[in-house]
């Protein structure tokens, strides 16, 4: 059992590490080459989803969830940010930051309130099956997908897989079952913008 503890919560760390580092190449590739592509509507979702789960890890005592998703929303925040800086809309952004953040903290509230987590449960899982949804819509139906990272979108794919060993291992359905979603939606973005990137043939598509 003490080695199956160990080894869950190496994994749980593991998939941690990849849902901090996946979202970097993407903002990165946002402020060096395009915007081109990208949904604010999944990182508006991304930045509250990693709010609430954080909330949910500091309630729940998920150590992984909770320094994974501290600056997961940091990072989540400044592409949705940068995107619309660059779109031309930040005043735009920031509304909807600080309306995130407010529902974070109804939520967080109301379940307190209630006198446990179900609630607060309820809408990390929820954000955690759509938050990829939109970009993945986007990546089928744009003719451009230069400002989508590549290498985010398949650390994307590794996350997913990892977070739903994680947990199986500790037996936790809210963290496991959004991956039905996430890995699917994630091989979608990848696969198109890899076609994409052959399509047009453009010279910036490293990352």
């Amino acid at each position: 059992m003490l080695a199956l503890s160990v080894f869950t919560l190496g994994v749980g760390y593991l998939a941690a590490g990849l849902t901090v580092s996946r979202t970097i190449p993407q903002v990165w590739r946002v402020i060096r080459v395009s915007d081109e592509g990208v949904s604010t509507a999944t990182w508006l979702i991304t930045f509250f989803g990693n709010l609430v789960w954080f909330a949910f890890g500091v309630f729940n005592h998920v150590p992984a969830e909770t320094y994974a998703n501290l600056p997961c929303f940091l990072l989540a925040g400044a592409t949705f940010l940068v995107v619309h800086a660059r779109r031309n809309t930040l005043g735009r952004g920031i509304v909807l930051s600080l309306l995130a953040v407010g529902a974070t903290t109804v939520a967080v509230i109301i379940s307190k309130l209630a006198g446990h987590m179900a609630i607060l449960s309820v809408v990390a899982v929820s954000c955690a099956f759509v938050m990829f949804l939109p970009q993945a819509f986007d990546a089928v139906t744009s003719k451009d997908l230069t400002g989508i990272s590549i290498t985010a979108w398949s650390l994307g794919m590794a996350t997913a897989t990892m977070w739903g060993v994680f947990g199986v291992l500790a037996h936790q359905p809210p963290i496991y079952a959004p991956v039905i979603v996430q890995l699917p939606a994630c091989t979608t973005v990848v696969v198109r913008t890899v076609m994409n990137r052959k399509k047009v043939s453009a010279p910036t598509t490293a990352l």
